[in-house]
């Protein structure tokens, strides 16, 4: 399923209007549209990660991946060992914010995340999550797209 995700991030950079973002800003009523709840979710999901990696909570981090993420890497040691080497914007951003929302399927939704540097660089990253059979979402794959230079 993840290779079919993946695939789908170019339509996702490509296609942006085709998202959830519509549906997201604070409105009275919009926590009884099944989408909006799923969207507050899966935005939590990853801000609990995004936290727990930058405060050296490893193992909260790494609890909040799918069990096909936690088994290809196999500890939570390893797991982090991974971020640092790959993925060290999350680790040491300035700021971050959530960019669109879109949809794959009922179980699996893509979300852009910025991640912005103190030299000014923006980074964005595409998260994809995958809703579990308990009905709880789980990060499956974070993909670096490209990294922009802010006008100073």
């Amino acid at each position: 399923m993840a290779i079919v995700i993946f695939m789908l991030v170019a339509v996702f950079t490509s296609f942006s209007t085709v998202t959830l973002s519509n549906i997201l800003p604070d409105r009275e009523g919009n926590l009884e549209q099944p989408e909006y709840r799923k969207s507050i979710a899966i935005r939590d999901v990853i801000r609990q990660q995004i936290e727990a990696l930058k405060s050296n909570e490893i193992s909260a981090a790494f609890d909040l991946a799918t069990p096909e993420i936690q088994y290809q890497f196999r500890t939570s040691d390893i797991f982090f060992q991974m971020v640092i080497k790959n993925y060290a914007v999350i680790l040491t951003h300035k700021i971050w914010k959530f960019g669109n929302l879109l949809k794959i399927s009922n179980e699996a939704y893509v979300q852009a995340v910025n991640f912005y540097e103190k030299d000014g660089k923006v980074r964005e990253a595409l998260y994809i999550l995958e809703q579990q059979p308990d009905g709880t979402w789980r990060i499956g794959g974070c993909k670096l797209i490209f990294e922009l230079e802010l006008a100073t």
